[in-house]
């Protein structure tokens, strides 16, 4: 990180600092709210009712959307996950 105090100017009898101030590339402002919930793998497995092992399948395959930690662990949306299950709910299934 960067931090450039500038000259100290007066406006209006009170003086002032200027501060430039740069942030590292890869702590860039996300568009994520910082209050979102998210779930781990075996979170998202008991909800689905599979192995964790299966919700780290189809993350690969794209069947699910994550996002992963600074240590490289996945993580869902707990939004997403739950909108998923309410679409599988809602699907005809192939047992009638």
């Amino acid at each position: 990180m960067r931090i450039d105090l500038g000259a100290r100017e007066v406006v209006s009898g009170v003086e002032e600092m200027t501060v430039d101030a740069a942030l590292p590339e890869a702590a860039a402002v996300t568009s994520r709210p910082i209050d979102e919930e998210f779930l781990t793998p075996k979170e998202v497995a008991v909800l689905f009712h599979v192995n964790s092992k299966t919700v780290g399948r189809w993350a690969r395959t794209g069947k699910i959307r994550f996002t992963t930690t600074i240590g490289g662990h996945r993580r869902y949306r707990s939004a997403e996950v739950h909108a998923l299950l309410r679409a599988l709910a809602l699907s005809p299934s192939g047992d009638g």
